[in-house]
């Protein structure tokens, strides 16, 4: 699909301020989903945006994406009110579980069996995989709550991707965004 330079820019642009590359982007999986493709993932939502693959522990790519928009989307805060709307850049599609993302820099197949090796959990996939190049070990999270499960009945579980990783004596560093 041919990308009009106008997304190419602003998608190299944004993934820049994290300190990411065009080399980066190719690395990790990073492509362009136009508007009309954004409307048929995610009814409602017609605007361009990029996706963010999701791979797994063994760097394969995994069916979980999430979506950067390229634009301000202005989503209702609920459905029962539709006159009150929040700011959203990022979306995964309903119903999607939410996971670790592995930034397809390090083997982390061996960092998850190395229990000296500290690990870093950051929130959003850029800065996971900016610190992943400086060679920091980081887990991105799509937001601070999605390392728990959602559950409406009753206490949330942690989410199942902690169960890849030997937690026994690890240094952990929870390093979220200062708007938390």
């Amino acid at each position: 699909m041919m990308i009009p330079p106008k997304a190419k820019r602003a998608i190299l642009n944004d993934l820049k301020r994290s300190n990411l590359t065009p080399g980066d982007s190719v690395k990790m999986r990073i492509r362009y989903v136009p508007s009309l493709r954004m409307n048929e993932l995610h009814p409602g939502i017609c605007d361009d945006a990029y996706e963010i693959r999701y791979f797994d522990i063994k760097g394969k790519p995994i069916n979980y994406s999430r979506y950067r928009f390229l634009e301000e989307v202005w989503l209702p805060e609920s459905k029962k009110d539709s006159s009150k709307k929040r700011l959203i850049k990022y979306l995964q599609l309903p119903g999607a579980k939410s996971r670790f993302y592995f930034p397809p820099f390090l083997k982390w197949w061996k960092i998850a069996r190395n229990t000296e090796v500290e690990i870093f959990f950051v929130e959003g996939e850029k800065k996971a995989a900016s610190l992943c190049k400086l060679g920091f070990p980081a887990i991105g999270l799509g937001g601070i709550w999605n390392w728990l499960t959602k559950n409406d009945r009753g206490p949330s579980d942690l989410i199942s991707d902690f169960n890849l990783i030997d937690w026994k004596n690890r240094k952990t560093t929870i390093v979220f965004d200062a708007d938390v």
